[in-house]
């Protein structure tokens, strides 16, 4: 699967579809190999632009982790930029914005670390559901 790429020094954006499933899971992890031998320089950043998705599927968080994995050898960090209301919820439900910085907003991600634009380090905590009383 080709994903839409494009690089900003040593940062390089890389387009999520819509929903990653099972059912384009391999194509997307062959397509992000692809992305991370020809374009990611050492020392860099890979931003996973998740802002065409309106959630974000275990199968999606799977391929996420395992980039992270393949990245951190080369020196290079894992961001995510996403601005669903769904997407920003499974990164605070999962603590995963603690593994792979979180951002609403892409500007925000390619702002080198440091530079006072930190993550969501502490995204909001889902709204606690109230008990319905059950009428038997």
């Amino acid at each position: 699967m080709l994903l839409p790429t494009r690089t900003f020094r040593t940062h390089c954006v890389v387009e999520f579809p819509e929903v990653v499933d099972i059912a384009n899971a391999a194509a997307v992890r062959a397509g992000l190999n692809r992305v991370i031998a020809d374009h990611v320089p050492p020392h860099g950043a890979l931003i996973a632009d998740l802002t065409g998705s309106r959630f974000v599927t275990a199968t999606a968080l799977s391929v996420l982790v395992e980039t992270r994995r393949r990245l951190e050898p080369r020196g290079v960090e894992l961001r995510a930029v996403g601005s669903a209301p769904l997407v920003c919820k499974v990164f605070s439900v999962t603590g995963l914005h603690k593994a792979i910085p979180f951002h609403r907003d892409l500007r925000d991600a390619l702002a080198p670390a440091g530079n006072g634009n930190p993550p969501l380090a502490a995204l909001p905590a889902p709204t606690p559901r109230r008990a319905v009383p059950s009428r038997v």
